[in-house]
């Protein structure tokens, strides 16, 4: 009920309802755009939320106001009054004649509605009245065959709205059109549509409402679910898709754009639907791949705390509910933190989880399995499941284990032997250190006797010469010539004896030292033999223990003999250094060198008398010993600890005459 009087200089109508009321927490919102009280049936459900809005604004504009007298349960006075005559306008909000035809549409439409409004209509099971040319024919795709036409399920409380969208989509899918959200719900139930177009604004159960109730059963939470509302913008449409929604369309709809929409998503789940199955055929056969060449196959939920499922094939017990305890019932308590830690490796990383580990075997007893899991991801990255196979090692994993100990045991048995081996070498050293000292001592009684008892008679010898040749001054010349024959004879034999006793043993080397005793052993090399020696060696030598001076010089000596028996050189040279903790001493010639077979046999340890003889010297005291040769020449070095002037008792033995050693 309507009324309009004048109030003072203003024109105030009041419009009256009987409805239901509106809730006092509802008034505030009334004028808002696109705002409509939920849950609350209207007489024709065709409300948008902005006739109350738009009809303020144009109030605002006339300078005027409006109100609302409200009785929840008894209805509701809407109070609108504008100010009279135009004094109170802005010039430029006066406007002049109208020249435009008018667009009003006629009484038809107002004449359908009040229709609707007669109690012994159901405005969700009547007749749709025909539009009769009042909507524009829109293009559509040809129609299908019966038995490949879509199914579309429209949900919208607005009658027209219905009706419209029936006849878009009629020509090519089978539509069906109800009223709210639970009628929706019911016809799902009857048979799953392939999409779902829904008003959000709706009486009883809203759009969210259905959306929410499609999307938490298994059988239709894949079902493309497209969403109407009169509420345009961003924040709204992203309200839709995040609520699930495939997409978000805002009324007034573009006819060419709904039935793109629809005719695409109803594509795409065409292809997820196919996409789904092929992904379950192939799960289908990796598990039979899996059965067929795996032992153990398994799944667990992302974090590993749950197993969902496990076909042990007699290997391991089976699982076929999800269980919780899966760690104590399969892994071996040894193996159990190891496992743990891998897992979380596996997890923190999102990458694919191996190990070799212990379980408990069906019967009891303890197995090995080559486990291996991947992660199932989801668009986002995200893990949904593990997928896991496991292989039955237990037989190689046991012969690796009798294997590591045969191992274990041979090993023993070679420590054992090495260590024999080792004692062994150990006597042959002591053995062979005991034979160069008493190889050194008899040089020593071979010289001391050579020097003294063979020298002595040799003395005595040129001295009854001597007599002789005084007694025979006046005699015959011939005797006199032979007799001083014999004394120079004497005089070369006792100077041979007296050499070859000191190179057996050199008292210089105990009296003076390495570098005295090579430099008078050089001097007579020099002057007996063509060979032409460089001896390196600085004035200031500090003593070396008698040992390591005695090796040095044996290996000297051995090796001038073999460069003036076999390198043919004319030259040689000899370069003692200390370095390091180390003192170190070359012999090089410029001869033909040795043969690399020859030398490769040296190096490796065989070898002739000679070289063997400087070679276990310097490893009994703990040096190095290194030949290298080439077509210019031969070198032998040998590197020994340096330990500093720790000289041994020097035994009495006869020195050299001075008149020798200078």
């Amino acid at each position: 009920m309507w009324l309009l009087n004048q109030v003072g200089h203003s024109a105030e109508l009041r419009v009256r309802d009987t409805g239901v009321g509106i809730p006092p927490e509802e008034i505030p919102h009334l004028f808002d755009r696109f705002h409509r009280v939920p849950n609350t049936r209207s007489r024709t459900h065709e409300g948008t939320g902005i006739g109350l809005a738009l009809v303020h604004e144009l109030v605002k504009l006339h300078g005027g106001s409006m109100r609302i007298d409200n009785a929840l349960g008894r209805g509701s006075t809407f109070i609108v009054t504008i100010p009279l005559g135009q004094d109170h306008l802005a010039s430029e909000q006066i406007g002049g004649e109208r020249t435009l035809a008018s667009t009003a549409t006629g009484a038809n439409p107002f004449v359908q509605e009040a229709l609707r409004w007669l109690p012994e209509i159901d405005s969700s099971n009547a007749e749709e009245m025909p539009l009769e040319g009042e909507l524009l024919p829109v293009a559509c795709p040809p129609a299908a065959e019966a038995s490949t036409r879509r199914r579309v399920l429209i949900a919208d409380d607005n009658a027209d709205m219905r009706q419209c969208l029936t006849r878009l989509l009629s020509e090519r899918y089978d539509v069906v059109a109800v009223a709210d959200g639970h009628l929706a719900l019911e016809s799902v139930r009857q048979r799953a549509p392939d999409l779902v177009l829904s008003d959000i604004m709706m009486p009883n159960l809203d759009g969210f409402g259905l959306l929410q109730a499609l999307r938490s059963n298994p059988e239709t939470n894949t079902i493309p679910v497209i969403l109407l509302s009169a509420r345009a913008g961003q924040e709204s449409r992203i309200e839709g898709i995040d609520a699930g929604a495939h997409d978000y369309l805002v009324k007034p709809l573009s006819a060419r754009e709904l039935l793109a929409r629809v005719q695409t998503h109803l594509e795409l789940a065409r292809v997820r639907q196919e996409s789904n199955e092929l992904l379950r055929q192939n799960e289908q056969r990796l598990r039979a791949f899996l059965a067929a060449s795996s032992d153990v196959v398994y799944r667990m939920n992302p974090d590993w705390s749950e197993m969902y499922s496990l076909d042990g094939k007699d290997f391991i017990p089976d699982t076929k509910n999800t269980t919780s305890g899966w760690v104590s019932t399969y892994i071996d308590a040894e193996d159990q933190p190891r496992v743990l830690s891998v897992i979380h490796e596996a997890i923190r990383s999102k990458s694919v989880f191996q190990l070799e580990h212990r379980v408990i075997r069906a019967d009891g007893s303890m197995g090995w399995v080559l486990s291996r899991a991947i992660p199932l991801l989801d668009e986002h990255g995200e893990v949904i499941d593990w997928f896991g196979a496991g292989r039955n090692i237990t037989v190689p994993k046991q012969m690796e284990v009798d294997l590591r100990e045969a191992h274990s045991k041979l090993g023993m048995r070679v420590r054992q032997r090495a260590e024999e081996l080792e004692k062994v070498q150990g006597d042959l050293r002591d053995l062979s250190a005991k034979l160069l000292q008493l190889q050194d001592e008899e040089r020593r009684r071979i010289a001391r006797d050579l020097h003294d008892s063979a020298g002595q008679t040799l003395t005595v010898l040129g001295m009854n010469l001597g007599q002789l040749e005084q007694l025979a001054e006046s005699g015959n010349g011939q005797f006199t010539e032979k007799l001083q024959e014999a004394q120079e004879l004497l005089q070369r034999v006792t100077q041979e004896i007296r050499t070859t006793s000191y190179l057996l043993h050199p008292p210089l080397l105990d009296e003076s030292g390495i570098a005295a005793a090579l430099r008078w052993y050089v001097d007579g090399l020099n002057q007996r033999t063509p060979l032409k020696i460089d001896l390196s060696i600085s004035e200031d030598f500090i003593r070396l223990p008698r040992e390591t001076e005695l090796a040095m010089f044996r290996i000297v000596q051995e090796s001038l003999s073999n460069v003036l028996r076999h390198s043919g050189s004319d030259v040689a040279k000899i370069r003692i250094r200390r370095l390091d903790n180390r003192v170190t001493l070359e012999v090089e010639d410029q001869g033909r060198g040795i043969a690399a077979e020859k030398l490769a046999d040296i190096n490796e340890g065989g070898s002739g008398v000679g070289v063997r003889g400087m070679r276990d010297p310097v490893r009994h005291l703990n040096g190095e010993m290194k030949l290298q040769a080439t077509d210019s020449g031969t070198t032998v070095s040998i590197s020994l600890p340096d330990r500093g002037s720790e000289p041994d008792a020097v035994q009495e033995e006869t020195r050299l005459p001075s008149a020798v050693r200078s």
